[in-house]
Order: structure tokens, then C-alpha cells, then sequence
């Protein structure tokens, strides 16, 4: 998909939705690249050190399918010692290359591991996640909704960029705000919304930690997105 169709599509997306906390309606399914279990699996006992990231990479297999098996929808949930089931592996098919895998000095496992090198705001905030990623009942419109990202309460805070990437996206949309989103490694973008006393431009390069602008409401809606298709953010995140 070239970046013009891309960015058409996602401006549709978000155009098209009803934001109710930055999530949208029923209808708009998030976008799970594994939706059948596998035939088959190999158990593997998780080693202090070891992340998501870094098995989904020494065995070949997307991260978020390890995790749809699993039922993990947070990556800090993961533990030494624990069985996770790695979809659609062999013993001729699995790979031998060893990975590096970070870790920390207090013994526990570095919770996501990946490419992400930092939370969207000045300190790391999974207890501020005030909407998780997926199928959440909203008890004011008492219906369903789909959150695509995680909404988290960032108060003041600056917004920040989560890795090194490129300011490929960037658009003010009725109703949501203005919304924007870096171009990362891999065909992966990080998208935020609504910002407000922007910091940034169009096609600007940016490193991991520079300003990207405020949360508008002190509310930040952030994304994952491989392509077009929203991941959980809490599978990546550090």
C-alpha cells in the first residue's frame, strides 16, 4: 500500500467514526491479523530477560499473534517461568538465531522489549490508561464500542514521540481533533490525537522523546498500527 492510499484510508477511518473518548462505534472492528487459532503450537517457558517482542522474533511469528493465543493484552503481564504457546512453530521450522533480549537490574522481564523506546508522555503510564485496546461496553450510550488504541490521562504532561521515525501524517479532523502519526521501522505507525500546541511538522524527522505537542483535555488517544490494522499499544510499549 503506497503512503498516499495509506493515509487516504486512515482519513476516512477516523473521519468516519464517532468518537466517544477517541473510540469508535460497533462497527468499526479493530483489525486482528491472527483470527483462527492454529493447528499447531510448541510450549515455551518464558527465561528472566525474555519479552514478547524477542520470542515473536527468534520464532518468526508476529507478536500479536503469540499474544491473541495466549489471551495476553498486556506485555508487562508476562513472567519468568510462565508456558506461553507459540502458534504454528515446528522443530524444523524454528529458529536458532539468537536474539538479544533486554532486561533490567532488578531480576523482573523489561515489559515490552520492542522497538518502542519510550511511553507517549514524560514518564511511563500504564496506570493512567483510562480506556484499554478492544471491545468495551460504554455504559452512558450503553452500547459496545472499539477502542483502536488506548486513551490515557495525561494531565499537563508533554506528548512525546515513542521511537525515531518521520512525521507522515498529520490532519486536523472535525470532531477528534488534530490527529498525528509517525512513520516507525517495519511499516509501523504511532498515532496520537487530539494535540494541541503543536511542535512539529509534516515530513519532519523526530527521535525518540522529542515534543510532539499536548494532549488536548489532558485526554491522549494513542495507536499502533501495522499498515492500516490497530494493534494494542500495550504489546509494544516499554
Amino acid at each position: 500500500m503506497t503512503k498516499r492510499l495509506l493515509f487516504a484510508a486512515l482519513t476516512a477511518f477516523f473521519a468516519s467514526c464517532s468518537f466517544i473518548g477517541r473510540s469508535c462505534l460497533q462497527e468499526a472492528e479493530p483489525v486482528h491479523p491472527a483470527e483462527d487459532q492454529p493447528a499447531s503450537y510448541e510450549l515455551h517457558t518464558v527465561k528472566k530477560g525474555e519479552t514478547l517482542y524477542g520470542l515473536s522474533r527468534k520464532y518468526g511469528v508476529p507478536l500479536e499473534q503469540i499474544a491473541e493465543l495466549n489471551g495476553i493484552e498486556d506485555a508487562s503481564r508476562i513472567a519468568a517461568g510462565a508456558e506461553l504457546k507459540i502458534p504454528g512453530i515446528s522443530k524444523k521450522k524454528k529458529q536458532t538465531v539468537p536474539v538479544p533480549v533486554p532486561g533490567n537490574t532488578n531480576g523482573e522481564n523489561s515489559p515490552g522489549g520492542t522497538f518502542l523506546e519510550s511511553w507517549p508522555l514524560e514518564t511511563a503510564a500504564r496506570d493512567k490508561v483510562v480506556r484499554k485496546f478492544g471491545r468495551i461496553y460504554d455504559p452512558v450510550l450503553q452500547v459496545f464500542t472499539n477502542n483502536n488504541g488506548i486513551d490515557i490521562n495525561a494531565g499537563d504532561s508533554a506528548v512525546l514521540a515513542v521511537a525515531e521515525g518521520e512525521i507522515a501524517y498529520f490532519d486536523f479532523i472535525k470532531g477528534l481533533g488534530t490527529v498525528i502519526g509517525i512513520k516507525l521501522k517495519d511499516e509501523y505507525y504511532a498515532f496520537y490525537s487530539p494535540l494541541y500546541k503543536i511542535d512539529v511538522s509534516k515530513d519532519q524527522k523526530v527521535k525518540k522523546g522529542s515534543l510532539l505537542g499536548y494532549a488536548q483535555s489532558g485526554i491522549l488517544h494513542f495507536e499502533i498500527r501495522k499498515g492500516s490494522s490497530p494493534l494494542n499499544p500495550l504489546l509494544f510499549l516499554p
